[in-house]
């Protein structure tokens, strides 16, 4: 499915010419670094409904593929869900520094940044600017979930930032390249959130 450029900068939240909606997005699992073995439904399902479980298998993978950065990130949400923050921030780190040009490694750190309150280590993950294509002159497929992450990030952070209007543009943006916003719990937080002051 491909999504066509339709936004101004000031619409999409980018800060220089904005071409957010000139790639194709792939409605399915992330591609880039899946496991192997085929297995990347069942480690993404035990990392969060059985995270024991979803850690002995991942651990036991990176001993095949040490450093597999989505491997990784699912075995940072494990031990999230077991409460071992400690470690789950270590893992998240670690990741980055290995593969810091990976898409989900930097809006993962974003994240971590902005919930220790260092909003402006935020924009340096990004090259100084929150233009989604623009990090990746060169690739023109993306997975959802990429692109997803990305757009929650940007959205979180401008409402950080008190610039609400490019929030909900942002956020506008996302509901767009969703393909069922209606069924996703996430979105309705932050729906909630963005336009608390206007109920």
């Amino acid at each position: 499915m491909e999504k066509k450029h339709r936004s101004s900068p000031s619409q999409c939240g980018c800060t220089t010419d904005c071409n957010c909606f000139t790639f194709k997005i792939e409605y399915g699992p992330v591609r880039t670094y899946a496991p192997e073995d085929g297995r990347a439904e069942e480690y993404y399902r035990a990392a969060t409904e059985d995270p024991v479980r979803g850690i002995e298998l991942m651990e036991e993978y990176l001993q095949k593929e040490p450093h597999n950065p989505l491997i990784t990130q699912w075995l940072h949400i494990a031990y999230e869900e077991l409460g071992q923050l400690d470690k789950a921030r270590d893992l998240i780190v670690e990741n980055y520094r290995i593969h810091p040009e990976y898409l989900l490694n930097k809006t993962m750190m974003a994240q971590y940044y902005m919930g220790a309150g260092d909003l402006d280590k935020v924009l340096p993950l990004f090259n100084g600017d929150l233009n989604f294509t623009k990090l990746y002159p060169k690739d023109t497929i993306f997975s959802f979930p990429e692109v997803y992450s990305f757009f929650m990030i940007a959205t979180e952070y401008y409402c950080l930032s008190n610039k609400l209007e490019i929030a909900k543009s942002v956020f506008q943006c996302l509901l767009d390249l969703h393909p069922n916003p209606n069924e996703d719990p996430n979105l309705q937080s932050f729906k909630d959130f963005i336009y608390q002051d206007s109920a």
